[in-house]
C-alpha cells in the first residue's frame, strides 16, 4: 500500500515528515513524525505544543489513498511516503 505525508516536521526542525497514520483501535487519522515520533490529530494542531503527543504510543498503521479520501483528507497527502 502506497503511504502519503504532509510536510515536514516543526518539532524536530524538518529532520522528519508528517507521515498520514490511521489508528488500528478506531480508525482515527492522524499526523506522525517518521523521526522524533511526535504526532498530532489535525493539520491545524500541526506545531501546538499543548496538542502534540507520542505517535510511537499509537497502535496505527500508514493510511492508504482509501482512508485519507474517507476521511476528506486528501488535501494532506501531498506526496509519495517511501522509506
Amino acid at each position: 500500500m502506497e503511504a502519503y505525508w504532509y510536510k515536514v516536521c516543526p518539532r524536530c526542525d524538518g529532520q522528519g515528515r508528517l507521515v498520514i497514520c490511521k489508528r488500528s483501535d478506531n480508525g482515527a487519522l492522524f499526523f506522525h513524525c517518521d523521526e522524533c515520533e511526535a504526532a498530532w490529530n489535525t493539520a491545524a494542531e500541526i506545531g501546538d505544543p499543548d496538542k502534540v503527543f507520542m505517535g510511537v504510543d499509537i497502535p496505527a498503521t500508514r493510511a492508504g489513498m482509501d482512508d485519507i479520501a474517507r476521511h476528506g483528507w486528501t488535501q494532506y497527502a501531498k506526496k509519495p511516503y517511501h522509506k
